[in-house]
């Protein structure tokens, strides 16, 4: 087999040429069921979370799409499963939404399908049980099409960790819970059958999947009908060893293959001509750096029991406070999130999380923040009462209580300064509408 890499501008339908390039339709019948599974990571809204990066551009889809009606395929479908947070109206519909796919799937007749609001298949992975999507299990053809992404947890997130998202929530979270997540993502790779991924490398994100991580124009459309060697590309592209990426090392060993680059044919561009080493590790305090906030510690290193939803809710938390109180000095807080993450008894210290309370539960007189994850209104208000003097906690919450109702009725977007590296015409929302 072979793995394509192709430039998007030049060419009309860049998808076409990569496809062609590495034989990608040569198994699809016209009759067969399609199945596309994007990287929809969360449904958020583009005034306020810039999308690149982040999820699937609907342009991709949009020349994918055109590409299966050439082949005479009818019966298209675009599934996935989104994040579901309440308190950013996140899901699934949002996801579509958000990258611009729904506008797409009218265009073209495509189905779109909530994988969290359809039936599973209960499969056993490392002893543990997990709902995988019928959906994507009983396809004739599934196309994987992930973003070109490095990971704080994974070091890269690409064709196989993007299959996650088959799970049902519940079992996304498990996944992290059972302290084995990398080999749980080469588990469930040999349970789900990729007949076509495409990397979406239109934009490279470096420290996904966080708020904090900063896109980079790239370009680039990587294609392959084997996902091992895709995804070896792929973090080739991104800086990253293969060799180093230990789902990839996890599923080779399970599949009896070999993780070895110079075993892959590249088609079109050269890896060297395309590469850029973007860093990975999690910048959990991005927010209070962005508006200086100083006096506090967050002790939490590189943790796989670490999910979106926590860091999610995290992140929101922590930059609407700054937000509210650029400059201020915390006076020696520290944040915990994580099943492995460490409290000291130095410092007034906040739990992040139903893992990271369990994970300290000898230590007395911590703030604990409940959830899995924690709602973002409780959190928000618990922690704005334990770092502010309560003339000023009352007055923020009551002003984050009228900015929430307004976000809900549709009447107000907030303005949390993430699009200011993106103000040059390298980087265009025409792609995700």
């Amino acid at each position: 087999m072979s793995v394509s890499i192709v430039q998007r501008e030049k060419h009309r339908n860049p998808v076409k040429e990569a496809i062609q390039l590495c034989a990608g339709l040569d198994a699809l019948k016209a009759s067969d069921k399609v199945l596309i599974k994007p990287n929809l990571v969360i449904g958020a809204n583009k005034k306020n979370i810039p999308p690149f990066g982040i999820v699937t551009t609907s342009r991709i889809i949009e020349d994918l799409a055109q590409v299966l009606h050439d082949h005479g395929c009818t019966n298209i479908t675009v599934g996935e499963g989104t994040a579901v947070l309440n308190d950013i109206d996140s899901n699934t519909t949002k996801g579509f939404q958000y990258s611009g796919i729904s506008r797409v799937a009218k265009k073209y007749n495509l189905k779109l399908v909530d994988f969290e609001s359809n039936s599973f298949e209960r499969v056993e992975l490392n002893g543990h049980m997990f709902n995988i999507s019928e959906c994507v299990l009983n396809t004739d053809f599934l196309i994987n099409v992930p973003v070109l992404k490095t990971h704080g947890t994974t070091k890269v997130s690409l064709g196989m960790k993007n299959l996650k998202g088959c799970l049902k929530y519940s079992s996304k979270k498990l996944f992290h819970q059972m302290g084995s997540l990398e080999r749980l993502i080469a588990l469930l790779n040999l349970n789900i059958n990729c007949d076509l991924t495409i990397i979406d490398g239109t934009y490279a994100l470096e420290k996904g999947p966080t708020l904090g991580g900063k896109a980079h124009k790239k370009g680039l459309i990587i294609a392959g009908k084997d996902t091992l060697e895709v995804d070896m590309v792929g973090a080739a592209i991104l800086g990253k060893d293969p060799k180093t990426i230990r789902h990839f090392q996890e599923y080779a060993k399970e599949a009896h293959r070999v993780v070895d680059l110079d075993s892959v044919v590249v088609k079109g561009l050269r890896i060297n001509d395309v590469a850029e080493d973007l860093p990975w590790e999690f910048d959990f305090d991005h927010s209070f750096k962005q508006f200086h906030i100083t006096g506090y510690n967050m002790p939490s290193g590189i943790d796989e029991s670490i999910c979106s939803g926590c860091l999610g809710s995290m992140e929101i938390v922590n930059t609407m406070f700054a937000k509210d109180n650029p400059g201020m000095d915390l006076a020696n807080i520290e944040i915990c999130i994580g099943k492995n993450t460490k409290a000291s008894e130095s410092s007034k210290t906040f739990l992040i999380g139903n893992c990271a309370i369990k994970a300290n539960e000898g230590i007395e007189n911590c703030i604990k923040i409940e959830g899995c994850p924690p709602a973002v209104g409780p959190y928000l208000q618990t922690f704005f009462e334990n770092t502010l003097d309560k003339r000023r906690s009352k007055l923020l919450l009551f002003v984050r209580l009228l900015k929430n109702m307004g976000f809900r009725a549709g009447l107000y977007n907030e303005d949390f300064g993430l699009y200011e590296p993106y103000q040059t015409q390298e980087f265009d929302l025409n792609l995700f509408r």
